[in-house]
């Protein structure tokens, strides 16, 4: 439910109509603001393309950022059950956990002795029997609560849900520029059809924030193409990561990724970057080697220099909000990104664990 706002109703800019920025204008929605989704679709665009992996155990990932990524991955099921009450469209959600496989010995050695607090080591048996189309492995890590979230479903969830609520407009614009009034709360985003005025702005357009005009610093986020297919059978009942790529059951098929190519905007598939694709598949779960090819695809994750998104307010300008550079951790990130930035545009003050995802923290290094 909406929590009403104890001042006149503020207009809210999100430039950006992904994950990110329709979980942006969801959370200030349901604050109370009045939101203006400046979104034009792009091809390429990281939501659609992903595979909706919610791991933050995978790679051994410890400290603060693991702690932030659990936390974020446990907002999940209010989000879906919310969706569901509003638009009646099902989330599909595993929880089940992620299998980290290790093919070789020295890969086993070195993931048991790595394993994260609360990650359990399997051997080779355990895994056979948890899931037998690994039962080539050496064993894997099982990270119970990861999983992954049809994160095509959920777009299409978001948009309905926003679609009908009376406090949200859809501009389905390119936004060209970012307009600021030197020591006033002015701002506002440019289109061709004219301009949208807000309290605050929000920039959520992934790898195509950095090309907004009137930034007033430079955003070091690059696109990096992620190659994808999918193949015509299913299985597996958990997410399976492995040292070349990972594998994801969604309903019939199996979605399996990924390269990290940097190839500017392109987002053509190629012939090598499928095969590779394919080859890190069949390794990891050799029955799919069986599987008919459905579809391939890419997809343009924003990656910034340290792989950690920007989240916060701008040094200069309170009225201008960062949300972008989620690199591979974008749907993972998206419920609490919005959570995060609505807080801010209420004036609240940032919490200690969204610090380090200042843009200060790049000031003198791009």
């Amino acid at each position: 439910m909406k929590s009403p706002r104890n001042r006149a109703s503020s207009r809210a800019v999100v430039v950006g109509g992904g994950l990110i920025g329709l979980c942006c204008a969801n959370a200030l929605s349901r604050r109370g603001w009045a939101v203006t989704i400046v979104a034009e679709r792009q091809p390429g665009e990281a939501s659609l393309a992903a595979g909706g992996i919610l791991g933050p155990s995978v790679e051994s990932a410890v400290g603060w950022t693991h702690a932030f990524g659990v936390k974020a991955r446990d907002r999940y099921p209010e989000l879906i059950d919310d969706l569901k009450d509003r638009t009646g469209i099902h989330v599909s959600l595993l929880r089940n956990g992620i299998l980290e496989v290790a093919l070789t010995a020295e890969e086993a050695a070195r993931l048991e002795r790595e394993a994260p607090i609360g990650s359990q080591w399997l051997t080779p048996e355990s895994l056979r029997d948890m899931e037998p189309a690994l039962g080539h492995a050496s064993g894997a890590l099982y990270h119970p609560g990861d999983g992954a979230v049809d994160n095509v479903l959920l777009l299409s969830a978001l948009n309905r849900a926003l679609a009908v609520d009376p406090s949200v407009e859809f501009a389905d614009v390119k936004a060209m520029e970012l307009l600021t009034r030197a020591g006033t709360a002015s701002i506002g985003i440019r289109t061709r059809h004219g301009l949208h005025e807000g309290d605050v702005v929000v920039l959520a357009a992934g790898s195509w924030t950095p090309l907004l005009a009137g930034l007033p610093r430079k955003i070091p986020v690059t696109p990096v193409r992620g190659q994808m297919l999918a193949l015509g059978a299913h299985p597996l009942t958990h997410v399976a990561y492995g040292p070349r790529g990972y594998i994801v059951p969604r309903g019939e098929n199996s979605v399996a990724g990924s390269t990290m190519e940097l190839s500017g905007f392109d987002v053509a598939t190629t012939e090598e970057g499928t095969s590779a694709i394919a080859a890190a598949a069949l390794s990891l779960c050799p029955p799919l080697r069986v599987a008919p090819e459905v579809a391939r695809w890419c997809g343009l994750r924003p990656m910034t220099p340290d792989l950690l998104p920007i989240i916060g307010r701008d040094p200069a300008h309170a009225s201008l909000l960062y949300a972008c550079g989620h690199s591979r951790n974008g749907i993972l990130l998206a419920p609490i990104t919005g959570e995060i930035i609505a807080s801010l545009a209420d004036g609240e003050a940032a919490q200690p664990d969204v610090l380090p995802f200042s843009i200060e923290r790049f000031r003198g290094k791009c």
